[in-house]
Parts: C-alpha cells; sequence; structure tokens
C-alpha cells in the first residue's frame, strides 16, 4: 500500500533563532521538505513540511533536519 506521508516539524521562538536555524537546514536537502517562517505576536513559528511517498525517506528526513536543529540551536545558546 503506497500513499503519500506527510510530516511536519514545527519550532517555535525569537525571529532571530528561528532564521538561523532556516538557513541552516535550507541546503540540505532542499527538494525533500518546506519551511517557512510564521510570525506570531511575540514569536515566530518554523514549519517544516516533508512529504514523501516513501515512509523511510521521510524518517530518515526527519532525522537529519532533527540532528542540524539541534547543532544550531546548541550553538546558539553557547553564543548568547
Amino acid at each position: 500500500m503506497n500513499g503519500k506521508n506527510n510530516t511536519q516539524i514545527i519550532w517555535k521562538g525569537s525571529k532571530e533563532m528561528a532564521e538561523s536555524l532556516m538557513l541552516s537546514i535550507g541546503p540540505d536537502d532542499p527538494e525533500s521538505f518546506e519551511m517557512e517562517i510564521i510570525h506570531e505576536e511575540n514569536l515566530a513559528k518554523l514549519v517544516i513540511s516533508i512529504n514523501s511517498e516513501n515512509l523511510s525517506t521521510v524518517r530518515s528526513t526527519v532525522d537529519d533536519i532533527l540532528s542540524c536543529l539541534s547543532v544550531v540551536e546548541a550553538s546558539f545558546e553557547r553564543i548568547k
């Protein structure tokens, strides 16, 4: 049974951090996911949408993205 697998990663925080996170993962594999920053009252929301017919591809992409986000967040915290 094949179908489309859709997954979203949603991160909330400062506009500056959302932009940094977006820049860090943009070059990773741009054809396998889409990103956008949605500005809310005092926060920015980074929404990353992953779509694939293959569930293992979605899982691999999510793992890669979460790894990148983790490294950038840790680096950002050390700079502060």
